[in-house]
């Protein structure tokens, strides 16, 4: 079984491709990089989505974007 890394999440697009993969039962293991801006909304998203399947983990990793290494 492949366990998927996101970006842009918790992004319209990923936040939707991470719910059908749970959905259809894909992975039990997802990772997602999260702007350190956006971390408290992804959990809470991340904690929304793994209501669907007590079988899935979504770890959030915190980065940056391309934008704060050149500032």
């Amino acid at each position: 079984m492949h366990i998927p890394f996101f970006t842009g999440f918790p992004g319209f697009i990923s936040r939707q491709i991470i719910g059908e993969l749970i959905h259809q039962k894909k992975t039990e293991t997802i990772f997602a990089i999260v702007l350190p801006s956006q971390l408290v909304i992804a959990r809470e998203v991340a904690k929304d989505l793994v209501k669907q399947s007590q079988n899935v983990n979504i770890h959030l990793v915190e980065g940056i974007s391309h934008y704060q290494i050149w500032a």
